[in-house]
């Protein structure tokens, strides 16, 4: 193979072996065929992927997943028609952002912090229940709060429904501004 840089052409090793064919070929074959054939079963998936020695990699990524997804629903937390209370698929559960919406008046539980996420945590609870999980089968919580000065106040609260061996959590700030709104809580709860 011959490569010009600059005005000067050198001659370059491909790595192939003397009049043998490049063991790349059949790779190089295959992604070609998997791009004509964008539905192929056996191809679904296919990334390329650099490698150190710049030769290309091909790994098949996993497929999409075959197990049931079930709808989870409950009258006791609040509801949109626009996401899922939660879901269930396998042996877990997802539970999406939820506030501290009191179901039976329709408005927010409180004005402070401690009332909206006890309410919030409540709602998680009523969702998880209606999965058939319970709080000790959390394993990651996530927590968006409309002020982050409220971080305290929302811990004091959060620290009653998981006084032990509490699961993972991350807390960020809520990105949407909705009036009264102080925090929003999502789960993910793991069953054996």
């Amino acid at each position: 193979m011959r490569v010009a840089i600059g005005s000067e052409a050198r001659r370059v090793d491909s790595g192939r072996p003397p009049g043998g064919r490049d063991p790349r070929s059949s790779i190089r074959r295959a992604t070609a065929s998997a791009a004509r054939k964008p539905h192929s079963t056996a191809w679904r998936g296919v990334r390329r992927l650099p490698s150190s020695t710049g030769h290309l990699v091909v790994r098949p990524s996993s497929r999409r997943s075959d197990m049931p997804r079930q709808t989870i629903t409950t009258p006791d937390a609040p509801h949109s028609p626009l996401f899922s209370q939660g879901v269930r698929a396998g042996s877990q559960v997802f539970v999406s952002g939820t506030t501290g919406i009191d179901v039976s008046t329709g408005r927010m539980a409180g004005d402070d912090i401690r009332a909206q996420t006890r309410q919030a945590l409540g709602n998680c609870e009523a969702i998880l229940r209606a999965a058939g999980a319970s709080l000790d089968d959390v394993v990651e919580v996530g927590v968006l709060l409309s002020d982050p000065g409220d971080f305290a106040g929302m811990n004091e609260e959060y620290a009653r429904w998981f006084p032990t061996e509490p699961p993972a959590r991350y807390a960020a700030r809520l990105g949407a501004e909705v009036p009264g709104l102080l925090v929003s809580i999502r789960m993910t709860a793991s069953l054996a």
